[in-house]
């Protein structure tokens, strides 16, 4: 991408010389336009587009701080840098009001040239790739977006990564989440977040274990695309969990790539397999393996949990997934043949704790959402085996009880095992019970309690950070409480503040 630069300098020395500076140090630059006196600028201004605009103060006719006004009040999306040989504060003041971007003092040297070039490449990336995600997110959400036209001539190529387990979306434990979101993320923006990858945009999907990677392709029906990607993917195994990637084909149109969402999101749900590292190209369908337990099995599940025998239900559901694992299920297929699984124990208990198939549906979706290893599925099956064998009464009052103790202590760190400590209960089953009567879990309560909180903070006391909002609100971590803060209101906490004050102040 190519960044228009228009300089106002009446001096033809001066003016030439930081127009050979900019084509030497950033390539990416285009001097488009050099004007001698300020109405020539002004001139220009009105008839052309440009991103950045390096003026003097002291010209002829309209002087720089009259052009810096008119952009200000004008074309506020232009960057202006003030070139000048007055260091005086108040011209230096007033530059500031008209919010300019650098104020230097001739003669600039070309150390400081590279490194204000640097600094103005990384605000415009930032720029267009906030503007980019606003688009991406308007196309994504199925609403086509008015563009130039195509993505470009030679069109743009999806890929969808998963990281870990497929996640439907319900949050898991802060830590938990750290450790697999954000090594993820991290690894993402290493690869395609730098300035020098132009070419590549990612943001995360619906799923929270799901992420969209675009490529905006230099060769029509070009390879170099999945040639990065499968780097990439390599570098992600070695993060120490699972990961599968889906490779789109080539879409000549923006608008075109929420339909390869759809179909690589369905081809992602039915070709993860649970525990696994995959690499899926167009038309590869993966590994399926039909595979069902025998009817004489389920019968016996449903027989021992009718005579309460706990001891044999265990060494069964471990001997199963150790099968499972042995024959690389798919996440859909296991999801499908542990709601056989616990349907039938479900059916054959008589204590009254008999759980209808949603509940179950639901449980078992979590239990395959926050782990990435069958050793770790089988520790939160066994938590809603436990559940389930366990007794009526102890869901009498217990919602409420954990409610009032969540309202109390939102702004501490409170997870479902210290939940389990204090009040009894294994934590799958207390969260059921508390899902059951408050309609979401104790964890997705307490972030709707530090959320509300955190509007209120953010609004009534302007004086306060989004680091001390989020501390007060429960956060220990301000980047994590952001992108909560976003999932949750659609805006991130500066810019909720700043439309909140724009509301207030009309």
């Amino acid at each position: 991408m190519m960044y228009k630069v228009l300089i106002a300098e009446d001096e033809p020395v001066i003016n030439d010389g930081i127009r050979k500076m900019i084509e030497a140090f950033a390539p990416e630059y285009e001097v488009s336009a050099c004007a001698y006196d300020g109405e020539e600028a002004l001139r220009l201004l009105q008839s052309e587009n440009f991103d950045v605009v390096f003026t003097d103060i002291r010209m002829p006719g309209i002087d720089g701080l009259k052009l810096l006004q008119y952009i200000d009040e004008n074309l506020p999306q232009i960057i202006t840098v003030v070139i000048s040989g007055y260091e005086i504060f108040d011209y230096a003041q007033k530059a500031l009001k008209y919010h300019v971007f650098e104020y230097l003092l001739k003669p600039v040297p070309a150390s400081g040239m590279k490194e204000l070039l640097l600094k103005i490449d990384r605000k415009l990336s930032e720029r267009a790739k906030m503007e980019k995600e606003r688009v991406y997110h308007r196309i994504f959400a199925g609403k086509n977006e008015e563009t130039d036209g195509p993505a470009g001539p030679r069109g743009c190529r999806m890929f969808l990564v998963n990281a870990g387990s497929l996640w439907y979306g319900e949050e898991t434990e802060e830590n938990r989440e750290k450790n697999i979101i954000e090594k993820a993320e991290e690894v993402l923006e290493e690869w395609f977040g730098g300035t020098e990858k132009k070419r590549w945009f990612w943001f995360p999907g619906r799923a929270l274990s799901e992420y969209i990677v675009i490529e905006d392709t230099e060769k029509e029906n070009g390879t170099e695309g999945g040639t990065v990607m499968r780097a990439f993917y390599e570098a992600l195994c070695k993060a120490d969990f699972p990961v599968t990637v889906m490779e789109g084909e080539q879409v000549v149109c923006m608008n075109g790539l929420y339909g390869e969402y759809r179909t690589l999101r369905r081809r992602l749900s039915e070709r993860l397999v649970f525990g696994r590292s995959m690499y899926l190209t167009d038309g590869a369908e993966g590994e399926t393996v039909d595979y069902r337990p025998g009817t004489e099995e389920m019968n016996d599940l449903t027989l021992w949990a009718r005579a309460g025998l706990t001891g044999l239900l265990e060494k069964k559901l471990a001997a199963l997934l150790k099968e499972f694992e042995k024959r690389r299920l798919t996440q859909a297929h296991l999801e499908e043949l542990l709601l056989q699984i616990f349907q039938g124990i479900s059916r054959g208990i008589t204590t009254g704790n008999h759980f209808s198939q949603p509940v179950i549906d639901r449980e078992i979706r979590m239990a395959l959402s926050q782990t990435d290893t069958y050793a770790g599925l089988l520790q939160m099956l066994l938590e809603i085996l436990y559940a389930l064998m366990g007794k009526e009464e102890e869901k009498e009052g217990l919602a409420d009880t954990v409610k009032e103790y969540l309202d109390e202590n939102y702004s501490r760190k409170i997870t479902t095992k210290e939940l389990s400590r204090r009040f009894g209960l294994v934590p799958s089953y207390l969260s059921m019970l508390f899902r059951q009567e408050k309609g979401l879990s104790p964890s997705d309560y307490v972030n709707y309690l530090r959320i509300r909180k955190a509007k209120e903070l953010l609004i009534e006391d302007q004086t306060l950070t989004v680091k001390e909002v989020a501390e007060l609100t429960g956060y220990t971590d301000p980047l994590y409480f952001s992108r909560v803060f976003k999932k949750e209101t659609g805006k991130t906490p500066s810019q909720f503040r700043a439309e909140a004050g724009t509301r207030n102040n009309k």
